[in-house]
């Protein structure tokens, strides 16, 4: 049954059809940037994204890295012979450790530094598809940007309680 105004607005629900058709409309986003003109408006974000996820992913397994096998150093357990396997152990849980970490501070940055930069991009698609464009104060942006990385935090505590609960069961 077609309950959708256009034919095909309901797409078939199998996983990679799913999966293409999210693809296809990714790149006919990406697309429509590059046609309208509005790909200088998307570098600078997407290069600050990049640059702040790699920091950031170097940063907390570096971290983490150091702080366990310092950890390890320190309590003497490396001194026995039959405990040489907790070097290797304390890497891959500096691995997945910084990866939940990872994760949970991307989120809260990336809508501090990130979004607020995407205003200009917004602002001329709505000038040129709409006809005007919606004003909003600088008060009203920082709310937006505040209310984002609450939520980000939020759901960076609900996440880590949820890995912690993982490791109990």
């Amino acid at each position: 049954m077609q309950v959708g105004l256009k034919p095909n607005m309901n797409p078939p629900s199998g996983f990679f059809s799913r999966f293409g058709s999210g693809f296809r409309a990714g790149l006919q986003g990406l697309g429509a940037i590059f046609r309208e003109g509005l790909i200088i408006y998307a570098l600078l974000p997407a290069a600050i994204g990049l640059l702040l996820g790699l920091a950031l992913a170097y940063g907390t397994f570096t971290l983490l890295d150091y702080w366990l096998l310092q950890g390890l150093e320190a309590s003497g357990l490396n001194d026995y012979s039959w405990l040489s396997w907790l070097s290797p152990f304390a890497a891959i849980i500096s691995v997945i450790v910084s990866f939940f970490v990872y994760l949970g501070f991307y989120r809260m940055l990336i809508s501090l530094l990130v979004f607020p930069l995407l205003g200009p991009m917004v602002d001329r698609l709505e000038l040129q598809f709409r006809g005007q464009k919606t004003e909003t104060t600088f008060r009203q942006d920082l709310n937006s940007a505040t209310y984002g990385s609450w939520v980000g935090l939020l759901q960076s505590i609900a996440g880590f309680a949820i890995l912690a609960l993982s490791f109990l069961t």
